[in-house]
């Protein structure tokens, strides 16, 4: 029983990892995009098992992005990217906050719908 325990983490370490490195490309051209447009950089970009969100921006500056949202659409990312570059400028979830994501992506609520009804299926 134990080996076949093994053999799971294998593979969900395995898929992870690949799915990180799929996305990793992806994700860096659009940091690099954002970060020009924006007039931030984050410090550094994480993939990581986020238990309760998609992700989150330090203080520090750096960006955590949860695997699960990796699984989602290119452009579902591609929001969560925005909106992590966002907080980088401005921390909380203010009027100016939703005003600068909407610049860069006019249809975020979109997005943010299609988390809501889809976003288990991630998980």
């Amino acid at each position: 029983m134990n080996g076949s325990n093994n053999s799971k983490k294998n593979i969900k370490m395995l898929y992870e990892k690949w799915l990180t490195e799929t996305a990793q490309c992806f994700v860096d051209k659009k940091i690099q995009l954002y970060s020009r447009q924006l007039g931030v950089e984050p410090r550094k970009v994480i993939f990581k098992n986020l238990k309760n969100r998609w992700g989150s921006a330090t203080k520090e500056g750096v960006i955590n992005l949860s695997l699960n949202l990796l699984k989602a659409p290119i452009d579902i990312i591609d929001y969560m990217v925005l909106h992590e570059m966002c907080h980088l400028q401005i921390k909380e979830h203010s009027h100016r906050f939703w005003d600068l994501v909407h610049k860069f992506m006019p249809n975020f609520e979109d997005k943010i719908e299609w988390l809501k009804v889809n976003g288990s299926n991630l998980l």
